[in-house]
């Protein structure tokens, strides 16, 4: 089952055995779970090139992902969150 496919199903189930028949009728609910990574539309972004009279305010280049998972009123799980992060620093730490 997959949220982002279909949230709800609705069955029917019927047991019989020869002397009668009932049926009763169930609802499962789909919950959400993050199970979706970012997707980055640009393949490679480890290099990206600019003169060196770039001055402060140029755009750069435009980086975008996304996720097909869906935030719901409970959970954020389609949200990307962008960081950037000089790779010299160590692991986990931001300069910007």
């Amino acid at each position: 089952m997959d949220f982002e496919d279909t949230q709800q199903w609705d069955l029917t189930i019927t047991a019989s055995d020869g002397g009668g028949v009932r049926t009763v009728f169930v609802t499962v609910l789909v919950e959400p779970v993050n199970d979706n990574s970012p997707v980055f539309a640009t393949a490679n972004l480890a290099a990206i090139t600019k003169a060196e009279d770039t001055v402060a305010g140029d755009l750069i280049t435009t980086i975008v992902a996304t996720d097909a998972d869906v935030d719901t009123a409970d959970t954020d799980h389609g949200t990307i969150i962008y960081n950037i992060c000089n790779n010299l620093e160590a692991e986990g730490e931001c300069l910007i």
